[in-house]
Formats: structure tokens, sequence, C-alpha cells
């Protein structure tokens, strides 16, 4: 089993610091599988797809990946939301050519909003599989946690999505967290879902990541925005210069249930260059949160 780590970048140098006790040694990141000579991943860009504008309490939109090319990683956006419009869905195809996204209103909204489903492309690296674990709890209560991991252990995480099943817009995603080994590499995803609003019907939280081989180099960063009281933040972090980012992911641990994330974007017109989130307070009564982006950077 590999050990748990985190890793931040610190002025372009990598720091990783032990989420647990650590084991007297810890196992080492598996090698990458090429010998001496790395690959890289190719023609990685960004692709979206807009919903209707309109002011219809949910909606969902299907983003397709160009040609040849397959999805490492499914986010996207709301515009126009405010503060009572939430992501419920942001999931990767079983065939990987395609993201689709789904939003909903937490509470009635009668302006106009759309919700925008971004891919992340790539030529398809060797061993490229999505998977998929189901929550495993289907109930009421609340917090839930799924864990998704690589169905090879020799394999890393490219990407993220998850899925929201029953929430009925009454249920938000506060974390997708790649989790990492010794060398910085995700190896899994912990997908984090609660009510925003006290509910009595069942509920789930699927979790999606998609795999390939370890034959390139891989790290994930993050960046804090910092304790805040504001009603609205957003933060950014970015890819280590000469790589791109292939994956997302974000967390508002402290603040569970009062804070709504309605956008996750890895970049900006076609490019992936790091991973934004931005997130609300849902009725604007939490006074102290703290938000919390990652990017998983691949080819440096």
């Amino acid at each position: 089993m590999r050990t748990k780590y985190l890793v931040v970048l610190v002025g372009g140098v990598v720091i990783a610091a032990g989420l647990a006790a650590p084991a007297p040694a810890p196992a080492p990141a598996p090698a990458l599988v090429t010998g001496t000579t790395p690959s890289v991943i190719t023609g990685v860009e960004r692709v979206e797809q807009p919903s209707a504008s309109n002011s219809n309490a949910a909606k969902s939109v299907t983003v397709q990946c160009p040609g040849t090319k397959k999805v490492i990683n499914a986010s996207g956006y709301v515009t126009g939301g405010s503060t009572k419009v939430l992501l419920d869905q942001a999931t990767p195809s079983a065939d990987l050519t395609e993201v689709t996204v789904s939003a909903k209103e937490t509470d009635p909204y009668t302006a106009n909003w759309t919700v925008i489903a971004v891919a992340s492309c790539a030529d398809p690296p060797s061993g490229l599989t999505r998977t998929e674990q189901i929550g495993l709890v289907n109930d009421s209560t609340s917090p839930k946690t799924t864990t998704v991991g690589c169905a090879d252990s020799t394999q890393i995480v490219l990407g993220t999505g998850f899925d929201i099943i029953g929430g009925a817009g009454e249920v938000g995603v506060y974390s997708v967290e790649p989790i990492v080994d010794a060398a910085g590499r995700a190896f899994n995803v912990d997908v984090s879902a609660t009510e925003i609003d006290a509910a009595s019907f069942n509920w789930r939280v699927d979790a999606y990541d998609i795999c390939a081989d370890a034959t390139f180099p891989e790290q994930v960063v993050y960046a804090d925005g910092g304790t805040t009281s504001d009603a609205g933040v957003g933060v950014t972090v970015y890819c280590p210069y000469g790589s791109a980012a292939v994956g997302t992911g974000y967390a508002v641990d402290d603040a569970i249930g009062e804070i709504i994330v309605n956008s996750i974007d890895p970049g900006t017109g076609s490019t992936t260059t790091g991973s934004s989130v931005f997130a609300y307070e849902e009725d604007g009564t939490y006074s102290i949160w703290h938000p919390r982006a990652y990017a998983i950077c691949a080819n440096r």
C-alpha cells in the first residue's frame, strides 16, 4: 500500500510532507516503466461547450474531444448563477471521448444562467483508462467520501471527475483531492460531498479518475486561498514551467455545508496551465473559510 503525502510547490521546489505518522521506511515510488528516457503527454488542450442560457433549475451539457484525442480530465463552470447554482456532475465518458457536466440551483433562482463543460484532451498515452467508484453509502447521512484509485497499482492518476446521484441541488462536492506518493504523483482521488441544506432523501457521491502508465514525470501542486470571510473567493495554482495541467482538484474542508463550488477550470482558451476553483457562501452566513486548488502536472 502506498504511503499518502501532500506535495506543495514552494519557489519552484517540490516539498513533500506526510499526512499521517510515517512508516519506518516508506515504500518507494514506482519507477518510470520506459527505462532511462521518460515519455511525455502530447497534444494537451482544453475544449469547452456551454449549455443554453435560461432560468431552468437544472442543466447538463456535454463536450467532445476533437479528432482522435481522448479525455484526461473532466471539469466545468457556471456563469450567471451567483451563489445559488452548484456543480453536481463532471464526468468523463467510459470511452474517454467526452465530458458531461451538470449544475443545479440550490434555491429557487429566477435569473438566467449557463453551465459550461470543460474537457482536457490529449493524444492518448499508454494505458489510458477511466476508473469509476460508485458511492458505497446511499442514504441521507452527510457528509460522504468516495475514494477511487487506478485499476492497475503501477499506474498514476491523470485527471478527476465526480457525480452526485440524488442530490436535487441540495448536495455539493466540497473536495476533489488527489492523493500522492513520495514522488509527488497521484495514485488515488478522494471525492467528498455534503448537504448544503438539511435533507431527508437518499443520495450518494460517485468518484472517477483517469489513469495511465507511469511513463512520464508528474507532480501534484496546490495553492491556498488563505483564510477569508469573503462571500466568494477564487484561487488558482499554476503548473511549473515546462509542464501542463492534466488534472484538477480542490478542497474547502473547513466550511462543510456552507460553501458551494461552481467553477473548476484547468486554464483559459485552449491551454491547460494549472487549476482554478471558485467558491461561494451559499447563504452568505459563514464567517471564516479556506479554499485550496490542486493541479496535477505532467511532462516536466
